[in-house]
């Protein structure tokens, strides 16, 4: 390709901002208080991961135990208290399968655009236990400008009620309790 035609585009691409039409975000003090776990990263990755060959068991999937989500896998949930390197360790062998795949692909970019690095490796999963515990300290809206992320359409994890559209969360109702009530009460808030 013409090196000034992509430097053009390039340009034009770096100065386009964006809207995240679909994020699975926590309420704003969930984030900037909750651990830095390298599975939110990777949540989409964990049935490919599975399918290649990893046990169920070896990771829990970080929508485990909330209650919106209203499901169980066997034993009760107990948060992961594992190392990210840890758990790095016992994907590591699954991940050259699924690395290439859709799942695999839309994690990667958002090592590389969060975390400038290109793929999952020893030496990354230190990158992002520095970097992450810096972005959760800002807000989302300054996380987002920052990347320049203007909107983000959230599935409200917990409901709308613990979880409220902000200036740059719009909420997606229709993956909000409201369609599965887990009570009456979900029902009398619509």
């Amino acid at each position: 390709m013409n090196q000034e035609i992509y430097k053009y585009y390039k340009a034009v691409m770096d100065e386009t901002h964006l809207a995240d039409a679909h994020a699975h975000l926590s309420p704003e003090p969930v984030w900037n208080n909750g651990p830095s776990d390298i599975t939110d990263i990777f949540l989409y990755c964990l049935p490919d991961l599975i399918s290649a060959g990893m046990s169920r068991d070896d990771l829990h999937l970080p929508t485990e135990g909330v209650p919106a989500f209203h499901a169980s896998f066997g034993e009760p949930y107990q948060p992961d208290t594992r190392s990210n390197l840890e758990k790095w360790q016992i994907m590591k062998p699954y991940w050259p399968y699924v690395r290439k795949m859709g799942t695999g692909i839309h994690a990667r970019r958002v090592l590389k655009l969060f975390f400038g690095v290109d793929d999952l490796t020893d030496e990354t999963v230190t990158i992002f236990e520095q970097k992450l515990p810096e972005y959760k300290k800002k807000s989302y809206k300054e996380l987002f400008s920052q990347f320049k992320i203007d909107r983000v359409m959230n599935v409200s994890i917990g409901g709308s009620r613990s979880n409220p559209p902000t200036e740059v969360m719009e909420q997606q109702l229709y993956t909000d309790q409201f369609t599965q009530p887990v009570s009456r009460d979900t029902l009398y808030l619509l």
